[in-house]
């Protein structure tokens, strides 16, 4: 009898394990917010100019992921794993499967913080 193994894939867009969206919201809806700030770097563009910025910059479908990458720059510099922020589960960037981030990975001075 085998063991049940939980695999994420780069598109996902779920967590597999609490099923909590990782969807979070489209970067032009993020920057129209932004826009009516005070002193926001977009002031007075036109949802036209904010599509050709996003275009430029991002790839579709242009919008923002919930999923947490943790880097560990001490181990190696890019994202090694990453988090759902409901449940705080965690997976290999590399090969998808859930493993939990070794102990070692957090210094001594506390950084990067642990996760709660």
């Amino acid at each position: 009898m085998g063991c049940a193994v939980t695999i994420i894939t780069n598109k996902q867009d779920y967590c597999p394990l609490c099923g909590a969206s990782w969807v979070g919201g489209t970067i032009l809806d993020t920057f129209k917010q932004q826009r009516e700030e005070e002193n926001s770097w977009c002031k007075g563009w036109t949802d036209e100019q904010l599509m050709e910025d996003i275009a430029k910059y991002y790839s579709p479908p242009y919008r923002w992921s919930r999923k947490i990458g943790l880097a560990f720059p001490h181990v190696y510099d890019g994202t090694l794993f990453w988090q759902c922020p409901d449940c705080m589960a965690t997976w290999d960037a590399f090969t998808g499967r859930e493993k939990a981030v070794p102990p070692e990975y957090y210094k001594e001075d506390g950084w990067p913080p642990q996760p709660f």
